[in-house]
């Protein structure tokens, strides 16, 4: 984290980690985006069938819905 203030300001600090991991200061300005899980599910499967490591090719989203969930 301390990398950070080496930059120049203003600074952006895009991360997938939660919110409440970090700490709270009065003086910064946060932005919290949260997707909607049907959206997420979407995104995901087809991340899933785009990458050959994961063997899912042909796998169906009925099927990758009841797998996640």
């Amino acid at each position: 984290m301390n990398v950070g203030y080496k930059c120049s300001s203003p600074r952006v600090l895009k991360t997938h980690c939660d919110f409440e991991d970090y700490p709270i200061d009065n003086k910064c300005k946060y932005i919290y985006i949260v997707r909607n899980n049907k959206h997420f599910i979407v995104i995901y499967y087809n991340h899933i069938k785009n990458l050959s490591f994961y063997q899912y090719n042909d796998g169906s989203f009925d099927d990758f819905f009841l797998i996640i969930f």
